[in-house]
């Protein structure tokens, strides 16, 4: 057993601020903390949300000597976790002061879930979303959003991972009798198109279209490499007519 040097400063959201101090209490594990946390304020282990200089305590397992940040003091924001529904994320993009996305998602949903409607709106794979909420560790795929929801309005901070040149793909699109030129790359999803036509001043925010190859409509959730198409090729950009989108 670990006794922790000095204290913890357990912070109870509820109590508007108010400290409390856990002195020299006998506790290894993060799991360890809840259940005193569980016993002294009464908030069940479940229901916990365990936050240390922005990082999130998820892994229960984990020592707490290597998961606190030594010069934090050991302080310890606990939040109680919110009843399960629906919530309208802020995504704020790095690198594009006017890219802020509102992604509507359900606190039980997973990471995933999340990076796949932000790819359905802007246009980015999953796999190459790096995104953060109240913590600076990436989140991972199979986390559920409920661990990470403090506010009413979750903000989502999303840095975009560079394609990697050993899978990339160079792809003419054909809108017309014009070609622009890209570059994607084999794992990235039909969407990541989607947001680089809108990008390319292609169809606006609101436009309908979809992209064909070989006379097949391509479909946003899959890949380049589902499809397997092949490096220089050329894809048919049509957009949705108004009459047929009513149909």
């Amino acid at each position: 057993m670990i006794r922790l040097q000095g204290y913890l400063q357990i912070m109870y959201s509820l109590d508007e601020g108010h400290l409390h101090r856990i002195n020299q209490e006998m506790m290894r594990t993060v799991r360890d903390l809840r259940l005193y946390i569980q016993q002294h304020y009464h908030i069940p282990i479940n229901d916990q949300i365990l936050f240390n200089n922005y990082n999130v305590l998820v892994n229960n397992d984990r020592d707490l000597v290597d998961v606190l940040e030594p010069h934090s003091g050991a302080a310890v924001r606990v939040y109680t976790r919110r009843p399960p529904q629906m919530y309208n994320f802020h995504v704020f993009v790095e690198g594009d002061e006017f890219a802020v996305l509102f992604v509507e998602a359900h606190s039980t949903d997973t990471v995933l879930y999340l990076k796949e409607r932000i790819d359905e709106k802007y246009g980015i794979s999953p796999h190459r979303q790096k995104i953060v909420m109240i913590g600076l560790d990436p989140m991972h795929d199979w986390e559920v959003l409920d661990n990470y929801i403090v506010e009413d309005f979750p903000k989502v901070y999303l840095e975009k991972i560079p394609i990697d040149q050993e899978k990339v793909l160079r792809i003419r699109i054909k809108e017309n009798e014009s070609f622009t030129n890209v570059e994607v790359e084999k794992d990235d999803t039909i969407y990541t198109l989607h947001g680089i036509a809108r990008n390319k001043g292609l169809a606006s925010a609101i436009d309908k279209f979809y992209f064909l190859w070989v006379e097949e409509k391509l479909l946003g959730t899959t890949t380049f490499a589902s499809y397997d198409i092949p490096n220089q090729s050329t894809l048919s950009f049509t957009k949705v007519e108004e009459e047929e989108g009513k149909r």
